[in-house]
């Protein structure tokens, strides 16, 4: 049997010596320690398998299987062997998902602080901005507009980099993870996981309740800003003013493509969390 976990716990280029150390784990399990405990964990919705005790704040049990090893048949070596292979393919899985996890975790958190220091580039550009109302300072005023559409462009490419890594990490854990059958929900492991899947919709509930208020927030700042600048336009009227009012607009353009960013990683999390609850009920 071959594992191929690039980066994770096995290898599959690290040859023999990976090989060799697979098959001894296999024999430790079988001769002494096939029939320790495999826990299994719900934690965020998500069902996992472990060697070790669930982590604090985790549902779990020990998997009723190796819980009533003492009342059950002596089972045969080759029995022992599939046995203990089928449980360390487990822990091996669910080590790697919890990585996966971690990774995807990383990469929204990423995103979200990259927003709030567009957000804190933009209004340093944009409070320069409005300290100047001399009309001789055309150049510096339609300068900082450009300015700030330069930092929402950069802060776009960077999100789009992270989003676009983020789905390749949900597509890669999709390949990977364990469908649940309708064993599963019966049971003591049925209990857990609905229990938890009840938590976690909750959650979900709240958060996307949360980002919803935020996208109509920035909706509202972004039509106030706007509208102060169009008043601003419509009241020069003078021929000789015409640098001036295209410096406006490109302020104009600047506030929208910001509080478009904003909005758009707002609405791509509500997006993820919605199909992880569509995926839950299921």
């Amino acid at each position: 049997m071959e594992l191929k976990f690039s980066g994770g716990f096995f290898d599959a280029k690290a040859g023999n010596i990976m090989k060799k150390t697979y098959w001894l784990l296999i024999a430790g399990l079988v001769s002494g320690s096939a029939f320790a405990d495999i826990y299994e964990c719900v934690e965020n919705g998500k069902r996992l398998f472990s060697d070790v005790p669930c982590p604090s704040g985790a549902l779990g049990a020990v998997v009723p299987e190796t819980a009533e090893k003492a009342s059950s048949p002596v089972a045969s070596p080759s029995e022992n062997l599939d046995r203990a292979k089928k449980n360390l393919d487990e822990i091996v899985r669910d080590r790697r998902l919890r990585e996966i996890d971690a990774e995807i975790e990383r990469g929204e958190e990423a995103i979200r602080n990259n927003i709030a220091l567009m957000e804190k580039e933009t209004a340093s550009i944009q409070e320069e901005s409005h300290q100047i109302d001399n009309r001789f300072n055309i150049l510096l005023k339609h300068n900082l507009a450009l300015k700030m559409r330069g930092v929402v462009a950069k802060h776009r490419t960077i999100n789009n980099d992270l989003k676009n890594r983020v789905v390749s990490l949900r597509a890669k854990r999709e390949s990977i993870v364990p469908e649940r059958t309708s064993d599963d929900a019966q049971g003591l492991s049925g209990e857990l996981y609905r229990a938890q899947r009840e938590r976690r919709l909750n959650s979900i509930d709240t958060e996307v309740a949360y980002n919803q208020r935020e996208i109509q927030r920035n909706q509202t700042t972004m039509e106030a800003e706007v509208a102060q600048l169009r008043n601003e336009l419509e009241g020069i009227d003078s021929l000789n003013n015409a640098s001036w009012k295209f410096a406006l607009l490109e302020e104009i353009r600047a506030v929208s493509e910001k509080y478009q960013l904003m909005n758009s990683a707002l609405e791509g999390r509500i997006d993820t969390l919605i199909a992880e609850r569509s995926k839950l009920l299921q």
